[in-house]
């Protein structure tokens, strides 16, 4: 197969869906995007139970 006969498929949302990419009537403002922060937690999910206490 030569390559000249590879169609390549291209997912361009822009062509597809023209009316959701077109530019918007009214005023534009740019808003500034914080940072990302991360947060990582520690989960402690051990589960000891002492089956040899007698508890009667």
């Amino acid at each position: 197969m030569e390559t000249e006969q590879i169609k390549k498929i291209i997912h361009d949302h822009r062509k597809i869906y023209p009316q959701v990419y077109a530019l918007k009537p009214g005023a534009v403002s740019i808003q500034q995007v914080p940072r990302l922060q991360y947060v990582s937690q520690q989960m402690n999910t051990a589960f000891h139970m002492n089956w040899a206490i007698n508890l009667s």
